[in-house]
């Protein structure tokens, strides 16, 4: 049997828990996507070295302290940050790491996002060089118009569409 709503407060509630799960089921895409497209495939796949890809004690932790924050409810929207978790990084300070010439010292974990967002060859030790995984990953999904593909793929789900300028 189907709920009647009476009033204005459980037409939003209704409403704010369709936006929530939309909005979970988006960033979970766009977070999905990002691990593989982004890290593993512009920073780890064209640097395969064994020792760096494959070792969890090394700079291969990176793309697992990526994550969203909780759903934050504002005045009249709901909102996520999608950011990086640096305390999950082991830091290993006798060793040198993802740069050995790091004009930051020996343990560049805080500096990695920036080390690692960047064309060129960023350390001797790795063979390619590297492309800029975030600008690439902003470009594709708000210049492109990716993030509106997604979220639009998701609200099709639900019978709607949502505009997003």
């Amino acid at each position: 049997m189907m709920k009647v709503i009476i009033n204005d407060a459980q037409l939003n509630g209704i409403l704010e828990g369709v936006a929530r799960d939309l909005l979970l089921r988006v960033s979970k895409e766009i977070l999905d996507d990002f691990k593989r497209d982004f890290i593993e495939k512009q920073i780890y796949d064209v640097n395969p070295s064994p020792t760096v890809y494959k070792n969890p004690s090394s700079s291969a932790q990176f793309r697992n302290i990526w994550g969203w924050s909780e759903v934050e409810k504002l005045a009249d929207s709901l909102a996520m940050e999608m950011k990086g978790d640096y305390t999950k990084l082991n830091s290993i300070a006798d060793l040198y790491v993802h740069s050995s010439y790091s004009p930051f010292g020996a343990d560049t974990t805080t500096y990695l996002e920036k080390l690692l967002n960047q064309s060129g060859r960023t350390s001797h030790e790795w063979s390619r060089d590297s492309r800029p995984y975030w600008d690439n990953f902003l470009s594709e999904y708000v210049s492109g118009g990716k993030m509106k593909r997604v979220i639009d793929k998701h609200a099709k789900a639900f019978g709607f569409v949502v505009p997003v300028s």
